[in-house]
């Protein structure tokens, strides 16, 4: 069963390069609960197709292709870890090159879990253009003395 659902795994991130939403929603599960997690805009959680679509739009509004590379897949039994990165350039202009860990848990050859750790500082940065270090300065703005 690991080596099936490796390969769909693979197949899901194939779909969602191309742009294959059909194919992609095949994959998925209609009730599937996709985790992002930080405390970006993006961060939390989406429970369902529909939500899982809203993101999909909402991210291919603030970045136009991301090529994604995934590095290594481990599984056992129903659930598949990854390892990948991806590279692209956000719509602000700023390069989004961010590395992932991946968690899936499938059921009858659907993802029916998805959550995703990443580089949420990058995020912020390339994706919502916020500057979290002061301009002209090497000290992060949180925990400044004033």
């Amino acid at each position: 069963m690991s080596e099936r659902n490796k390969a769909l795994v693979r197949e899901m991130f194939a779909a969602t390069e191309k742009g294959d939403v059909a194919r992609l929603f095949e994959l998925l599960d209609p009730d599937m609960v996709l985790t992002l997690a930080g405390t970006t805009p993006l961060s939390g959680r989406y429970e369902g197709g529909a939500a899982v679509a809203d993101l999909t739009r909402r991210v291919r509004s603030l970045i136009d292709h991301v090529s994604l590379e995934v590095d290594e897949l481990v599984g056992d039994g129903d659930i598949v870890v990854g390892f990948g990165r991806g590279a692209g350039v956000a719509k602000t202009g700023r390069p989004y090159n961010n590395t992932y860990v991946w968690r899936f848990r499938l059921v009858n050859d659907r993802i029916v879990e998805y959550t995703e750790f990443g580089d949420t500082a990058l995020v912020e940065t390339a994706l919502f253009g916020k500057d979290l270090v002061e301009t002209g300065s090497d000290s992060p703005k949180v925990g400044a003395a004033s």
